[in-house]
Formats: C-alpha cells, sequence, structure tokens
C-alpha cells in the first residue's frame, strides 16, 4: 500500500446482533538503516569475498593505508585542461592597445612640432633675418 492515513470500518452479525468496528492506521517509510546499527560483520567479510577486496575491522585501520601505498594497481591520476583563445578575440584589449598606439603617435607628433618651432625660433635668433637674393 502506498505511504498515508487510512480508516477503516468492519461490521458483521453475530447472533443476530450487528457488531462494527472502526479505527485508522497510517503507512510511513521504513528506513531500512534505522532498523540495524551493528555492523553485519559476516555479511561484510562474505562480500569482500566475493568482490576479491579486502576486510578490515576498525582496530586495523593502519592496513589499509600499507595495502594502498603497496597496491600497484592504484596510481594517482593528475588532470589538466587548458583552454587557448586567439588574442585577435579580445576585442577590449585589441582596441585598447589601437588607442595607446594612436596615443603615443599623436603625442609624438604635436611634441616634435612644438620642438621644431622651438628650434626655428632658436635658430633664426642668432642670424641675419635679411635674405639676400643672388641674380645670375
Amino acid at each position: 500500500m502506498p505511504i498515508g492515513n487510512y480508516n477503516y470500518t468492519a461490521s458483521t452479525t453475530f447472533n443476530g446482533k450487528k457488531l462494527t468496528v472502526s479505527g485508522a492506521f497510517s503507512i510511513e517509510a521504513l528506513q531500512l538503516e534505522t532498523t540495524q546499527t551493528q555492523a553485519n560483520h559476516t555479511l561484510l567479510q562474505q562480500l569482500a569475498n566475493k568482490t576479491n577486496g579486502k576486510y578490515y575491522l576498525a582496530k586495523n585501520v593502519e592496513n589499509v593505508k600499507n595495502d594502498i601505498l603497496n597496491n600497484e594497481n592504484i596510481k594517482p591520476l593528475l588532470y589538466e585542461s587548458s583552454k587557448t583563445m586567439p588574442i585577435i578575440n579580445l576585442y577590449g584589449l585589441f582596441f585598447a592597445i589601437i588607442f595607446l598606439l594612436a596615443l603615443e603617435w599623436f603625442y609624438k607628433k604635436m611634441a616634435g612640432r612644438i620642438l621644431d618651432q622651438r628650434q626655428q625660433r632658436h635658430s633664426f635668433e642668432g642670424r641675419n633675418p635679411e635674405v639676400q637674393i643672388e641674380s645670375r
């Protein structure tokens, strides 16, 4: 029967009298793990023998460590994964680099003009500004 609460009514006639009884009962989920709280060592040993395993008592827990370390079938596994992505797909970085290169070019161009103007001023200060034209 499914889990739930149930009501019942039973009736019968006995020696000319009608007898009726009513009641209720519940069906609940049973946790089988809670019914037996002691380890079944015989069952555990049988299971270990059937599966080519080993059975250890709690007082021999150090043997588990030694058996694992000495077992040739147990090897450490290392997993590594890497993901590469072409740098051209990083549009933000691409445009930032282009912007910085353009900014550097603009700065150098403007600094060069300023230096050229200063050099021109300094070069004319010590000379005679008159222009002499020779004719042939």
